[in-house]
Parts: structure tokens; C-alpha cells; sequence
């Protein structure tokens, strides 16, 4: 896993830090399609000018138990640098404006569609509760999703391991 950063080319710096197993699927997926409205604007700003904005791997091989407490220290130490950072994730430490993500937000993290994230709800795989016409999430529903994925992956691996 890698904690990367998305840097402004013109100032040298990083404007987004996030979390990916595949740096540069996840770099082309910002390039293509962000859902992060900060990243849309550096992106399309920088467009304007013919270029692109950096890719930095910040941490390589991170382990995915403490993968999102390494995201968080980044976030945190470029937050304290006065870094203009488009993240919608707030690190623990500070608070958050609301206690609970909404569907951009949790697709954001887990690095899929808004769509695909009510895929999810439908079957009942990602856990929230609806406030009016809108989803809510809190973070243990993520990280439950998240541990229920890999549980099913390593589940996959085992069983595909056996085709042999």
C-alpha cells in the first residue's frame, strides 16, 4: 500500500494526500474522473496550462493495519505546513464539522463510484442509516465494509489457491 500526495507543480505543494495499492491506476483515476471537488479545480486549472500535477509517493510497502493512521499523519503534518489540502478526510485528531461521511465522501475513501457505493448499500454489504434523502456513514461502517472486503478476498485467494 502507498500513502501518496498530489502536488501542485507551480508551488511544490502537495495539495491531497490518499491512500492506494496501485499508484499510478489511482493517479490516472484522479486525472480522469476525481470525485474530490478541490482536485477537480487544481486539475482543471493546471489543464489550462498544459500540465499536470505531481505524484509523490510519500510512504511505499505501508502495511494495510496502520495504512489509514499513515494517511493521517501526512494529512496532519502537510495540515500544519498551511498547505492548502483538498482532502474531505479530517485526521482524528481534529474535529470533523459533522459526525458522519456522506456517499462522496465514503466513495472518495474506498476509491469507487458514488454509485457504486449504493450498489453496495442495496445489497446490503455497506452498513449507514438515510437522514431525510441522505445517506450518513459513520467510520465504523467503513472500516466494517472494509474488513468484511478483505475477509472475502483472502476467502477468494484460499479458495483459488485450492483449484490447483
Amino acid at each position: 500500500m502507498y500513502v501518496y500526495g498530489l502536488g501542485d507543480p507551480r508551488t511544490g505543494q502537495i495539495c491531497y494526500v490518499g491512500i492506494t495499492s496501485n499508484l499510478y491506476q489511482r493517479y490516472a483515476q484522479h486525472l480522469l474522473h476525481s470525485h474530490n471537488k478541490g482536485n477537480i479545480e487544481l486539475i482543471d486549472e493546471l489543464r489550462v496550462l498544459d500540465i499536470l500535477p505531481t505524484l509523490v509517493a510519500l510512504e511505499k510497502d505501508v502495511d494495510e493495519a496502520i495504512i489509514y493512521e499513515r494517511e493521517r499523519y501526512w494529512i496532519e503534518h502537510y495540515s500544519q505546513d498551511e498547505a492548502t489540502l483538498t482532502n474531505r478526510i479530517v485526521p482524528k485528531s481534529q474535529k470533523r464539522h459533522e459526525e458522519y461521511y456522506m456517499v462522496d465522501e465514503v466513495a472518495m475513501i474506498l476509491g469507487l463510484s458514488e454509485r457504486t457505493v449504493f450498489r453496495l448499500i442495496k445489497k446490503g454489504e455497506l452498513k449507514g442509516f438515510k437522514a431525510g434523502r441522505e445517506w450518513r456513514f459513520e467510520e465504523s461502517d467503513i472500516e466494517d465494509y472494509i474488513r468484511q472486503a478483505r475477509a472475502k478476498a483472502e476467502q477468494e485467494r484460499t479458495i483459488g489457491a485450492t483449484d490447483f
